[in-house]
Formats: C-alpha cells, sequence, structure tokens
C-alpha cells in the first residue's frame, strides 16, 4: 500500500498544485477583467457602488470602517445591513453622504438582527423570524437617515426593500410583503412628505 500510495502522491501533488495556480491565475484574470470594466462604467452613466450585506466580505462594521479608509468608491447605503452587521446607518449617512451613491430603505428588529450576527440563526431563519420590519416597527430611524441625506444634498435613488423568505404557497395578490410595503411607503409619507415618497 505504501508503495502504491508514494507513487500516486506525485501526481495527487502536481493535480493539486496545477488546480490551485489555474484558480488563482483565473481569479487574478477575472479581477483584472472587472476593473476594466469599471473604470469604463462611468461612461455609460453607471455609478459602482459597495453594498455592506450580511454573510458577505463587508459584513460588520470593522468591515465598513476598513472599506471606507482603503477605498474611494461609491456606497450603496443599505440601512438594513448596516445595522446588522453593526454601523448606525445614521451616522454612516452623517460622516459619509457625499460617498453614497444608492440608498437602500431597510427596518431592522435589532435582537432579531443580533442572532444572526452570533450565528444562533442563520440568514434565513432571522428572516422568516421577521428580522426585516415594516419602516417605523423597527430599531433603525429610517426618517431620520432620509432627512440627513436630503439635508446633505444627496439627489441620488432610494429603495424600498421589504426582505421576506415566502417559503409556502406564493401570497394572494394584494397580500403578503405588499402589505409590509404599504405600511412603509405610508410611513414615509406621514413621516417626511410626499414629493419625496413620489419623485
Amino acid at each position: 500500500f505504501q508503495r502504491v500510495h508514494a507513487a500516486l502522491m506525485p501526481d495527487y501533488n502536481r493535480a493539486a498544485t496545477l488546480y490551485w495556480w489555474t484558480g488563482v491565475t483565473c481569479g487574478a484574470l477575472l479581477l483584472l477583467a472587472s476593473l476594466v470594466v469599471v473604470a469604463h462604467l462611468p461612461a455609460y452613466g453607471i455609478v459602482q457602488v459597495l453594498h455592506p450585506h450580511v454573510d458577505t466580505l463587508v459584513e460588520t462594521k470593522a468591515d465598513v470602517t476598513l472599506a471606507l479608509e482603503e477605498t474611494d468608491v461609491q456606497w450603496c447605503l443599505d440601512t438594513g445591513h448596516l445595522a446588522i452587521g453593526g454601523t448606525d446607518p445614521l451616522q454612516f449617512a452623517r460622516d459619509n453622504a457625499g460617498r453614497v451613491g444608492i440608498v437602500h430603505l431597510k427596518d431592522v428588529n435589532l435582537a432579531l438582527a443580533e442572532m444572526a450576527m452570533s450565528r444562533e440563526l442563520s440568514l434565513l431563519q432571522a428572516v422568516q423570524a421577521g428580522m426585516f420590519v415594516p419602516f417605523g416597527e423597527g430599531d433603525v430611524p429610517i426618517a431620520d437617515i432620509v432627512r440627513e441625506l436630503e439635508d446633505q444634498g444627496y439627489q441620488g435613488r432610494y429603495v424600498l426593500e421589504q426582505d421576506t423568505a415566502i417559503m409556502g404557497d406564493e401570497p394572494a395578490p394584494g397580500e403578503g410583503p405588499i402589505e409590509n410595503m404599504r405600511v412603509s411607503v405610508d410611513y414615509l409619507r406621514n413621516r417626511i412628505g410626499a414629493p419625496l415618497v413620489s419623485r
């Protein structure tokens, strides 16, 4: 057995090394191609943004701080995912409004967010348990964030998001997550005003 194992080992090592270098080379080529594409995006009116998100490379407050310090990229200010990762989205807006390229508005139950971040619950389980809630029912100061951005001259778009996990039958038309969106739109109209909601 040892002679057979010894005879096969060099081929295995060569194959593993080749596999590793192939991965590295493909990754480097993909990165290079991405950088070339990104360099040409502004000519087409496309803005690249960094989107912090649970279960990605930019998830925690430390990740966000490092990316802010080490890059000059525009950001997707995702109120929900910043809050879940431990970054105060209102403070982010105060400090970085000039780097915000787009805003994703979400409200969050931070008690469930803590369970997701500690991995007590998976992201899917936390979403199913109601981590994302209609505006005004969670712990994220949505109206204050929008006002801060507007006061600092933000002219970009706001995307209203209601993350959910429908595991059974599709809800009937007019039911399900759309009901939460109605609550969120009403919240914005009442707290911010109709002109912003309709722009």
